[in-house]
């Protein structure tokens, strides 16, 4: 799964990026659109999962899952690196500590 996810980072991501640089779609288009292939192809696939018939097909579509979160990365993961850009890091550095709180309590 990590293998595909990985792949799929790398293809999506320059294809991403050269769909901003030649104009052919703006950043927020880019970016929403990554974010929704994300989380709707994985919530799909979850679905799926429910009536996978065999070991294989549920192997398949938890590979196709994890896959799929590379979208994430391209739509609202660079997200900071477009608002904040030096303090990209910082800003994600926050954000997850942030997010990570409710978790522990």
């Amino acid at each position: 799964p990590l293998l595909a996810q990985g792949l799929v980072g790398l293809a999506v991501g320059c294809l991403a990026d050269a769909a901003i640089a030649q104009r052919a779609c703006s950043v927020s288009t880019v970016r929403f659109g990554c974010t929704g292939v994300s989380l709707l192809g994985q919530a799909l696939c979850v679905l799926a999962l429910a009536v996978a018939d065999s070991q294989r097909s549920a192997v398949g579509l938890l590979i196709l899952a994890f896959a799929l979160t590379a979208f994430g990365s391209v739509g609202f993961q660079a997200n900071h690196a477009d608002v904040t850009k030096g303090y990209a890091g910082f800003t994600f550095a926050v954000s997850n500590t942030v997010a990570t709180i409710p978790g522990i309590c």
